[in-house]
């Protein structure tokens, strides 16, 4: 892309913009970093959340078959507390699976990708700045 470059009279007005854009380019690899961590720490646990969730589904089917017959009631409530836990467990699992699933996992690609194009686009442009500084 070509750049209005002629804005800049001195180098002064060249150096206030590299600064600017250095400081934008700092803020895009952290951007960067923590999608890329996102991604790898992501990446991992879809297929393991989903093994979660089907073992929590079948403690929980378990669980709600053997309450009704119970006649203990500290065995009972002993139960139901497990039942509560692993409702709860399944719930958090599925939250999870929602933040970390494959569609989150694309649209960090996404953004991922719209980060690296606006960290190549800043990088022209500061060398485009600093080539042209070099003729004033």
């Amino acid at each position: 892309m070509s750049y209005s470059l002629s804005y800049l009279t001195t180098t002064d007005d060249c150096d206030a913009v590299l600064t600017d854009t250095q400081f934008q380019l700092r803020l895009l690899n952290h951007q960067v970093e923590d999608l890329s961590i996102d991604d790898v720490s992501s990446g991992r646990g879809v297929i393991g959340i989903e093994v979660e969730i089907a073992k929590t589904n079948s403690e929980i089917a378990t669980l709600t078959q053997r309450i009704p017959n119970m006649t203990d009631a500290s065995v009972k409530k002993t139960y139901e507390l497990q039942l509560r836990r692993a409702t709860n467990r399944k719930n958090e699992l599925q939250y999870r699976r929602e933040n970390k699933g494959g569609i989150a996992a694309l649209m960090r690609e996404v953004g991922l990708k719209r980060v690296q194009l606006q960290l190549d686009e800043l990088t022209a442009f500061a060398a485009a700045v600093t080539a042209y500084k070099a003729t004033l």
